[in-house]
C-alpha cells in the first residue's frame, strides 16, 4: 500500500478542490431546508419523491385533514412508527427495519373532506443518511401569497448563490500552499495536528459494504477538519462520492465541504484509491468518536468509517 502524502501537498488539495453538491430535490425548499409539496386536482402528488433513511423520523405536515385508517404504506413491517397526529394534519414515519439504499415504497393518504384532489401518493426512498425530516404537504395553494412565497425563496436562493460564488472566487484568488491557509485564516500558532489510524484500531465499518477501507490520516487545523484514506473496490462498476455525513456523539454533526477522489471514480481492480473529505470544524466541536458517511449519487452503494476520533 502507498505511503499517505505529506501533509501540504494534502492541504493543497483540502482547500483548493471543488465542493461536491449532488443532492436531488423536488418541490419547493425554504431557507430552513423545510421542504414544501403542492398538490393540485390534475396532478395529486404522484411521483413526489420524498428522502427517508434507517433510524430517522420523517414529518409530513397536511394543511388539510387525513382520513383516519386510510394510510397505505409499503413494507409497513419495516417501520417502528406509522402514525397519524391527534389533529389529523401530522404524519410521522420513523424507518426501523433492514432497508436498503435505494429501496422504493409507495405511501398513499387519503383526506377527510371531499375536496378536490381527495389522495395524495408519495414514493419513499431510502438513503443512506439524508432523510427528510420535515415536509409541508399543501393542497392547491395557488394564491397570490402562495406566488409571494415562491418569489421570497426564489430570491433568498438567489442571494445564497451570488454569496457563495463571491466566495469560491475569493478562494481561488489566494496563494497555493501554507500561504494561502495563511490568509485565509485557517493556520494559527497550533499548525496542524494528524493523527494515523487503522481499521479494526481507530476505526471500524459495518459488514457489506462495497468498497475496502485502509488506513486513514486525520488532519485538523484552524476552522477545518479532513480525513485522507485509501479505498480498493474489488466490484465490477465504479464508485464516485456524491455527498458526505460526520455525525458525533449525541448527534453532533460537522458541516461537510469537500469529497474528493483520486483519480476520479475510484475504479475496479486492486489498486488502493485516495479519497479526501474535509468538513468545518468550530472550537466546540467534540473530538469524537465519529462516524463518517459517504455514498453515491443514487444512495445506493455507501461506505462508513465508525468510532474515530480527531486528534
Amino acid at each position: 500500500m502507498p505511503a499517505l502524502s505529506p501533509v501540504v501537498p494534502l492541504l493543497f488539495v483540502l482547500f483548493t478542490s471543488a465542493p461536491v453538491v449532488a443532492q436531488p430535490s423536488s418541490g419547493h425548499r425554504d431557507v430552513s431546508g423545510v421542504r414544501r409539496i403542492e398538490l393540485r386536482a390534475d396532478a395529486p402528488g404522484e411521483g413526489q419523491v420524498v428522502r427517508i433513511s434507517q433510524g430517522r423520523t420523517t414529518t409530513l405536515l397536511f394543511d388539510m385533514v387525513l382520513l383516519r385508517g386510510w394510510v397505505e404504506l409499503e413494507g409497513r413491517e419495516l417501520f417502528r412508527l406509522v402514525s397519524v397526529g391527534e389533529d389529523g394534519r401530522v404524519l410521522t414515519l420513523l424507518p426501523a427495519g433492514e432497508l436498503e439504499p435505494g429501496r422504493q415504497l409507495r405511501l398513499r393518504v387519503r383526506f377527510a373532506d371531499s375536496a378536490v384532489p381527495t389522495n395524495a401518493e408519495f414514493l419513499l426512498v431510502v438513503h443512506p443518511a439524508l432523510a427528510e425530516q420535515q415536509v409541508e404537504v399543501y393542497r392547491q395553494p395557488n394564491s397570490a401569497e402562495s406566488y409571494r412565497q415562491e418569489a421570497r425563496e426564489a430570491r433568498t436562493a438567489a442571494e445564497r448563490c451570488e454569496a457563495e460564488l463571491a466566495r469560491m472566487r475569493g478562494a481561488r484568488e489566494l496563494p497555493d500552499g501554507l500561504t494561502g491557509m495563511l490568509e485565509a485564516g485557517l493556520m494559527n500558532g497550533e499548525g496542524v495536528t494528524s493523527k494515523l489510524i487503522w481499521p479494526g484500531r481507530g476505526f471500524t465499518r459495518p459488514p457489506g459494504e462495497v468498497l475496502e477501507v485502509g488506513s486513514a490520516m486525520s488532519y485538523r487545523a484552524r476552522g477545518r477538519m479532513a480525513l485522507d484514506f485509501r479505498v480498493r473496490n474489488p466490484g465490477e462498476e465504479p464508485w464516485r462520492a456524491a455527498g458526505a455525513e460526520w455525525v458525533g456523539e449525541g448527534g453532533a454533526r460537522l458541516r461537510a465541504l469537500r469529497v474528493r477522489n483520486v483519480p476520479e471514480p475510484v475504479s475496479p481492480g486492486q489498486e488502493w484509491q485516495r479519497v479526501v473529505v474535509e468538513a468545518e470544524w468550530v472550537e466546540d466541536s467534540p473530538r469524537g468518536p465519529y462516524t463518517l458517511r459517504l455514498w453515491e449519487e443514487s444512495g445506493a452503494r455507501s461506505v462508513t468509517l465508525m468510532g474515530f476520533v480527531v486528534q
